[in-house]
């Protein structure tokens, strides 16, 4: 019925499929973990963008109340909480995040009851691109906070 099962005929044919399976599945598994790392080194970078221009609002705050006991955001210019961007490469629109400033009066008067605190938060959002390839994860939005407390002293 199957005739002689000593012959090696096609073997050779399964071993050239068998082969081309195992390559294809290693370059898609490499092809994806490409993709990822790239996607991850993107964010990294967004994220550390954000950092750095938090980090440089929050010293031009210091710099405008330098004289003054508690910071005052209401002198900050209008450019001050216009978007920045984060990104911008040739092929892709601008990334850009949105700036948020909060300024909030703390005292614990079982601490000191003498000494008050101001919390200057500056927030920046964004929303991650999604990719493009092979991913089903949504945009999502992210978000770096910066907070700097300025003590001071005051009376009753």
């Amino acid at each position: 019925m199957f005739g002689n099962l000593d012959s090696e005929k096609g073997f050779g044919l399964i071993h050239v499929l068998a082969s081309l399976l195992i390559v294809t599945v290693a370059l898609v598994g490499l092809f994806i973990s490409i993709n990822f790392a790239r996607n991850r080194a993107n964010e990294n970078y967004h994220f550390r963008s954000a950092l750095l221009i938090a980090s440089g609002k929050m010293e031009f705050v210091k710099y405008v109340n330098r004289d003054m006991k508690s910071p005052d955001i209401s002198e900050l210019p209008a450019v001050f909480y216009a978007p920045v961007v984060l990104d911008e490469r040739d092929d892709q629109p601008a990334l850009t995040a949105t700036v948020s400033i909060n300024k909030t009066f703390h005292v614990d008067i079982d601490v000191a009851p003498y000494v008050g605190y101001d919390s200057v938060i500056i927030q920046l959002t964004w929303k991650e691109p999604t990719s493009l390839l092979l991913t089903t994860q949504a945009s999502q939005i992210k978000t770096v906070t910066l907070r700097e407390d300025y003590h001071w002293k005051y009376t009753q």
